[in-house]
């Protein structure tokens, strides 16, 4: 539970001003000061989704900064994969879904390499402020991702229906050669979060967007971030620094893949996709079974949630 009148311990005058006012300037401010921040997506005793956190760990205090006011906080934080196929039965060692709060709860089936780290409140983090740094991490079993069901002489096995959600913040450095994003990855097809133009990339040509690439370095499909408000305006909005909201569902019988990516801070997801079109080429990549994680690289601080 929240437990409110906490005494706080102050990080420099960065973190001072985020307690007396949560905006992203003040969180932005924090973060290069080097006070390791966090979004909240549901602070279980305020409920008000995208307040900002803070996770001190010389104190071990894990801070909501909220319309409330701050507070030391257990907040939920969450990652989904859902696999829906029509046979869900499996046996051997294969998975079809899997759900924690904090990546903590399954720590010992998450396997992290290079900077990456599941840090002690639970959130994975990716890469650190080093320079030349690279990060991964991947659920330990492999998820069967071909659907053999009803199938005749006519057809082939189709992909199953899948859909993943997720919270994360991401800080890149100042520096602005290239390279500062992370993937979603359904091995080898990944979804990227890129903050600038590709380095020596021609084929990323714009710098905050997101793009899908099946099974090639290259993006079939590339998107700025943008989107699209109750009055169908649609809004664009930086990465940097602030929480995102990111929802990717894939139809195995209709081929159709929908991403929608938003600010966390507004409660109710667009109803609209950023991303929504058929992608048949996945059935002649995707094998029987893959691997679920996550890649980043390059000075970016990728957070989780």
């Amino acid at each position: 539970m929240c437990k409110r009148n906490v005494s706080i311990p102050a990080s420099g005058s960065a973190l001072e001003s985020l307690q007396r006012s949560p905006s992203q300037d003040n969180l932005k401010k924090a973060i290069e000061q080097g006070f390791d921040l966090y979004v909240n997506l549901d602070c279980r005793r305020c409920t008000y989704s995208g307040g900002a956190c803070g996770y001190n760990q010389t104190s071990s205090l894990f801070v909501c900064y909220c319309k409330d006011g701050p507070h030391t906080s257990t907040c939920q934080r969450h990652h989904v994969f859902e696999l829906l196929c029509s046979s869900s039965e499996y046996e051997g060692t294969t998975n079809n879904r899997f759900h924690s709060r904090r990546f903590s709860e399954n720590k010992s089936e998450i396997q992290t390499e290079g900077a990456a780290i599941i840090t002690p409140d639970g959130l994975l983090r990716l890469t650190d402020r080093n320079l030349n740094v690279t990060g991964t991490a991947f659920y330990r079993k492999p998820v069967r991702l071909l659907n053999h069901s009803n199938l005749n002489l006519s057809t082939k096995a189709e992909v199953c229906s899948f859909s993943t959600s997720l919270l994360f913040i991401l800080v890149p450095s100042k520096s602005r050669n290239g390279g500062f994003g992370f993937t979603f990855t359904l091995s080898p097809t990944p979804v990227e979060f890129d903050t600038v133009q590709g380095f020596r990339d021609g084929a990323d040509a714009r710098g905050n967007h997101i793009g899908l690439n099946f099974n090639s370095v290259t993006s079939d499909v590339q998107e700025p971030v943008v989107y699209t408000s109750d009055e169908g305006r649609k809004e664009d909005f930086q990465y940097e620094t602030e929480s995102i909201r990111v929802r990717l569902d894939y139809n195995g019988s209709t081929q159709m893949l929908n991403l929608i990516v938003s600010p966390a801070k507004f409660p109710i997801a667009p109803s609209i996709p950023l991303i929504s079109q058929r992608v048949p080429k996945l059935l002649d990549i995707v094998q029987e079974e893959m691997y679920v994680g996550f890649t980043a690289g390059d000075m970016s601080r990728v957070l989780t949630i």
